[in-house]
């Protein structure tokens, strides 16, 4: 509990930092120098190649003269404490649903609550910790990561806001897609399920069409 909250804290604080955004899109230097006909890289312009982004393309980094990615990639930041706050969310909420689950099973088979590992059902404090740790992560996700930067008034025009919004659609299509077992458990009106499905709702809205579609055909595409 106390690496999870570390983990949570260390997620607030990072996700609050004025340059966030920008950390999130960092600028891409070219190995062969600068082209003076092109403008300096920035946040809302990082194409140093003759190459250009059409505004339809997708997010990913654009290619240069060299053809060598650079480092860090775009959205590191923003997807590292996403997954992060999610992992926590779902590991927390899933024991939470499984104890409940197994406790239904036990009362109509008329037979003692499943064990967990150590060989004790959950206590209630045990229940009320989980429950407690998933509703800070996802908290964390939809109000610190997702609200407090779309709502940013330096990132309110329509451009603006799908490139902040497109930071955050792969780790939550893809914690959303790994949960939908436990979340479909849950109640309907259960805080974690409300603020899950709000963030997935605002992806959805928010984020470019284009990169919604590669995201959706890619789950829809068998594994190679």
């Amino acid at each position: 509990r106390c690496a999870r909250q570390l983990r949570l804290h260390a997620a607030e604080k990072l996700s609050t930092m004025p340059r966030f955004v920008a950390l999130n899109y960092p600028c891409k230097f070219n190995a062969q120098g600068h082209n003076p006909s092109c403008p300096n890289p920035s946040w809302t312009n990082q194409n140093t190649g003759p190459k250009q982004m059409d505004s339809n393309s997708t997010m990913e980094s654009p290619l240069f003269i060299d053809n060598v990615e650079r480092y860090p990639k775009s959205y590191w930041l923003a997807e590292l404490l996403v997954n992060e706050c999610l992992t926590i969310c779902s590991r927390s909420c899933e024991a939470v649903v499984a104890e409940a689950m197994a406790q239904i099973k036990a009362s109509s088979q008329k037979r003692p609550p499943r064990r967990n590992r150590r060989g004790n059902a959950l206590s209630r404090d045990d229940l009320l910790r989980f429950q407690s740790s998933a509703i800070h992560a996802i908290t964390c996700v939809y109000e610190l990561l997702l609200r407090r930067h779309a709502m940013d008034t330096r990132f309110q025009s329509n451009d603006c806001r799908s490139r902040v919004a497109a930071m955050f659609v792969h780790p939550i299509l893809e914690n959303s897609v790994n949960a939908i077992q436990w979340l479909s458990r849950m109640e309907s009106t259960h805080k974690v399920r409300s603020l899950w499905l709000l963030c997935f709702v605002h992806i959805l809205q928010e984020a470019p069409e284009v990169l919604l579609r590669e995201h959706m055909r890619s789950y829809c595409s068998p594994p190679v």
